[in-house]
């Protein structure tokens, strides 16, 4: 039998909890249920394990040895991301196709915040680099369902987005994508193949990094592939953990 949706809004407390144990996934399930609460949003509870699905992804806040039964599973998931070791189990039993890298946390020191050429986004124009910047984006970003999601994120405060300009063109983007009460997680950064190699990612993330520490929030992020993990630790980013996407069709 599935695991029984959570619509306790009014005793958030070991839900919140089971989000804070890994910072990255909790902060989006946490600004996903401060956006729609858990009467609107499919939000669930179990085992320590803090879960949301937005668009046919499962997205798991929990310990790195956490375990989730495939027959617990909601159905018509088209993706499950959380804890590489669950995911590799899942993996193991459901098929698919599994990607992994590192949890990274700043620990960096302070750093100027600003840069000319970083602007508030357009999220038709983010949507548009983001598409031409890597086949993961036009494979699994579906633009109906990341736009209204991303919408209501900045209405609510959660969520910040920002572009960049380089030669007179719309090049790069980043994104404090979600926060809670300790973090800001960095996400979607991204430049087009032709304008890369010129510092433009270091350049956003710099931006976006100051930011978060401007907002009194630890900045935190997911490196999305091990080969851009050293450009991030170079920028005072540490692994403290590994994530895992299982891709189930």
């Amino acid at each position: 039998m599935p695991l029984e949706r959570w619509t306790d809004a009014a005793h958030p407390a070991a839900f919140l909890a089971a989000c804070a144990a890994e910072h990255v996934r909790g902060a989006r399930i946490v600004s996903a249920l401060r956006v729609l609460g858990p009467e609107q949003g499919e939000f669930y509870l179990h085992d320590g394990m803090a879960m949301y699905v937005e668009d046919g992804i499962l997205l798991v806040a929990a310990p790195p040895e956490a375990e989730l039964a495939p027959e617990l599973l909601p159905p018509g998931l088209r993706e499950i991301h959380g804890p590489e070791h669950l995911c590799r189990t899942l993996h193991a039993r459901l098929g698919g196709t599994l990607d992994s890298s590192f949890f990274m946390k700043y620990t960096g020191g302070a750093l100027r915040a600003g840069d000319p050429d970083v602007v508030p986004a357009d999220p038709d124009t983010v949507f548009a680099i983001l598409q031409g910047s890597h086949p993961y984006y036009r494979e699994h970003l579906r633009y109906g369902p990341w736009l209204a999601m991303l919408t209501a994120q900045i209405r609510a405060g959660r969520t910040e987005v920002w572009q960049l300009r380089a030669d007179g063109v719309w090049a790069g983007t980043g994104a404090l994508s979600f926060r809670d009460d300790e973090c800001c997680v960095l996400g979607e950064i991204a430049v087009l193949p032709e304008f890369r190699h010129r510092g433009l990612g270091t350049r956003i993330t710099r931006y976006l990094t100051a930011r978060s520490l401007a907002l009194g929030r630890t900045p935190r992020l997911m490196a999305g592939y091990d080969a851009v993990a050293g450009m991030y630790r170079r920028l005072g980013f540490e692994p403290e953990g590994r994530w895992g996407e299982l891709f189930l069709c």
